[in-house]
């Protein structure tokens, strides 16, 4: 028995669920009973060389084809979750991968992880309608796996943060900290989890997470995220009504920006937090 048939059950679900099919429908085309799939799928039994030859002529698919491309996928998912940790604004890139694996993939990007990708990309677009019809299977998919389940929170939470939904924003990444042990994961929690603090007015949680998504940017050298932290820093001061340093934090945003290219987008939001600072302050010359 070839041993890839041992890893074949969590893929073989995947595309079934993909094409809308259910184990009755499967076990039809196939001639396996429905119970007996199951139990592929479950991990409880796995299929001997001739039931996978069936499976595979009825889906159309290679399996082994199938994993060498699972392996890339791999590859571009850590690539992805690195773009949005440095924030190289990649998403179109990455946009464009996804489309063409669906128009070109003989098993028509069913893997879960791009899927992952895709689900990220629609929070991130605020398309959060769609998202959430991809959310159970996304879950089920990585039920055993603890830092995909903890991403999926993360932006379970994001969506409802951008909603102004932040009692359950918060449960979310509360739920994914606890989770997750990757130190790049945990920084763009510990940031999302201090916004979504601050839209409360919890201002020392707030600052814990911001303190933490600090030093893991920095550790990194995240220079776009870490002067994301210095301006939410900055903002937190504010609130405080701590003027001084809040400015002072804007201040070296700035200078973090300019060293490296980024969008005058990224200037301005800086320039108008300081700025509106400074007018809190008194200080009107400045501000202007």
């Amino acid at each position: 028995m070839n041993n890839m048939n041992q890893n074949i059950g969590k893929e073989m679900r995947s595309i079934r669920k993909y094409r809308d099919l259910t184990l009755r429908e499967l076990g039809k085309k196939t001639g396996i009973p429905y119970s007996r799939l199951g139990k592929f799928e479950c991990g409880k039994e796995i299929p001997t060389d001739e039931a996978v030859s069936k499976i595979e002529k009825f889906l159309d698919i290679n399996f082994n084809e199938f994993f060498e491309t699972s392996k890339n996928i791999d590859i571009m998912f850590d690539e992805f979750l690195d773009s949005l940790f440095y924030y190289d604004d990649s998403n179109d890139l990455f946009r464009i991968r996804i489309t063409n694996g669906k128009i070109n993939s003989i098993i028509n990007y069913s893997f879960g992880k791009a899927q992952l990708i895709e689900y990220i990309i629609l929070v991130l677009d605020e398309n959060f309608e769609k998202a959430r019809l991809m959310e159970s299977s996304l879950l089920e998919y990585f039920d055993d796996d603890f830092e995909c389940k903890a991403i999926i929170y993360q932006y379970i939470g994001l969506s409802h943060r951008i909603e102004k939904n932040y009692d359950k924003a918060i449960y979310y990444f509360e739920k994914a900290i606890s989770m997750t042990i990757n130190r790049k994961n945990k920084a763009m929690l510990c940031l999302h989890s201090s916004i979504a603090y601050k839209d409360i007015g919890n201002i020392a949680k707030a600052m814990q997470y911001i303190e933490e998504a600090h030093r893991i940017f920095s550790e990194y050298g995240s220079l776009r995220r870490l002067a994301f932290t210095f301006v939410e820093y900055g903002l937190l001061l504010k609130s405080n009504s701590q003027f001084e340093p809040a400015i002072f934090q804007f201040n070296i945003a700035l200078r973090a920006l300019e060293m490296i290219d980024c969008s005058e987008s990224l200037y301005a939001k800086v320039y108008r937090n300081m700025c509106w600072t400074m007018m809190l302050a008194g200080d009107y010359e400045s501000a202007l």
